[in-house]
């Protein structure tokens, strides 16, 4: 009875909880350097479009409900990169002074590489993919431990 009782809880606990996911597809990339020697970053280039032979595309989930997420990029299908990153109060307020933008999100992940999410938040992406169509949505991935910076739209 009690093996019975302690089923019903976990299987109506575990239903009440949701985890959500999405897939974006990028469609435009630009890459940034970083050189140590000079302690600079290369300026942005422009956007390039990426075409059939090179597509890229994220899946977001929220693993905590609110707390983390986990993300994962791939390049033409291949898995190219998979971090779990929180959420960064401190450098977000920091951002969105410096940028004069409200509406930036930063993230972290173990290695202290950063996501940047500009006019949506991973929160929401991993709900809903659709406020990522926002032209003005970019994806800043700062790889600080391979001295690279891309960015993603």
């Amino acid at each position: 009875m009690k093996n019975c009782i302690l089923l019903f809880f976990l299987l109506t606990f575990s239903s009440s909880i949701q985890v959500y996911s999405q897939k974006i597809n990028f469609i435009q990339i630009k890459t940034i350097e970083y050189h140590p020697e000079y302690a600079e970053w290369d300026d942005w280039p422009e956007w390039v479009s990426l075409t059939d032979d090179n597509k890229f595309s994220m899946y977001i989930s929220e693993e905590v409900i609110g707390k983390v997420y986990r993300v994962i990029i791939y390049q033409n299908g291949k898995e190219l990169s998979n971090m779990a990153v929180r959420y960064d109060a401190n450098k977000s307020l920091e951002l969105r002074e410096a940028w004069g933008d409200p509406y930036v999100n930063c993230y972290y992940d173990e290695n202290n590489d950063y996501i940047y999410a500009q006019k949506v938040s991973l929160e929401q992406l991993a709900k809903d993919s659709s406020p990522w169509k926002n032209e003005d949505s970019i994806m800043y991935f700062w790889i600080f431990s391979q001295n690279t910076g891309i960015a993603f739209r």
